[in-house]
């Protein structure tokens, strides 16, 4: 199954007076709303903007000059922004295949080798890779997210433990390409993940993420702030249970109700 958004492309949509819509702006919002994948993105999530703005849930109705954004209401600006230095190109959620296993554990491979994000010491081979994604697929869903055809980020659930007890629980990872983090991919790839999280019966979900015992040259805390952004709260904390490069490390788990 595949969610088509609407992205950025080149475009052009100039600013009216006063940061109204323009002519312009108006025509290039009902030409987005003309597009095929209109339906789609009705269903789901998100416009991707450029960087600096915030991401937009579902497709922007503008009145007077305002965008009117599901409940809430804002100026137009980002979306002539938007509009202005973007435009229409194709981001893409699809479900992982093995065959996009070398993709993916490129992305994953300089967290093991150079962060403390992953407790894993060594990179997994190609093989060993493509097992894994097989194996979470039998139950679980993994998806990835492309842009203009490139392999941006992915994030997968497992079991939350093996007794069927915890079948109502999944523990979810999500990781970005390390050059494209803070445009939106991450709360893309976690909507999706959740929404079919919720097809397969889970209802809560449950992230192990790594904390820093203060400041440290392989691990921010961007990870706890991201969760807690999308909506996480920790539930647990294991001081000084694991160590890397020489160091120690704490281990935290967030929970979201889904």
């Amino acid at each position: 199954m595949r969610t088509m958004l609407l992205g950025r492309k080149k475009a052009t949509a100039p600013l009216g007076d006063q940061g109204e819509l323009s002519p312009q702006a108006t025509e290039g919002i009902r030409t987005l709303q003309a597009l095929e994948c209109y339906p789609v993105v009705q269903q789901n999530v998100h416009l991707l903007i450029p960087s600096g703005f915030a991401s937009l849930t579902h497709l922007p109705l503008v009145t007077k000059g305002r965008l009117w954004c599901g409940a809430s209401l804002h100026y137009a600006s980002s979306v002539l922004e938007w509009l202005r230095f973007g435009g229409v190109c194709m981001i893409e959620l699809r479900e992982a295949a093995v065959s996009d296993a070398a993709g993916i554990l490129a992305i994953y491979a300089p967290y093991v080798e150079k962060t403390a994000v992953s407790f894993e010491f060594d990179v997994p081979t190609a093989a060993e890779f493509a097992a894994r994604i097989a194996h979470t697929l039998e139950r679980y869903p993994y998806i990835t997210l492309w842009d203009d055809g490139e392999l941006m980020g992915y994030a997968y659930a497992g079991p939350l433990k093996a007794r069927r007890a915890y079948d109502c629980s999944a523990e979810v990872t999500i990781y970005l390409r390390q050059d494209v983090r803070r445009r939106g991919y991450g709360r893309m790839l976690y909507a999706e993940l959740g929404a079919r999280l919720k097809t397969i019966g889970v209802r809560r979900a449950y992230a192990c993420i790594a904390i820093p015992n203060g400041d440290d040259p392989y691990l921010t805390m961007d990870s706890p702030r991201f969760h807690e952004k999308m909506g996480y709260r920790r539930v647990g904390f294991f001081e000084n249970c694991a160590e890397k490069f020489g160091r120690g490390y704490s281990m935290a788990y967030y929970e979201k109700v889904l």
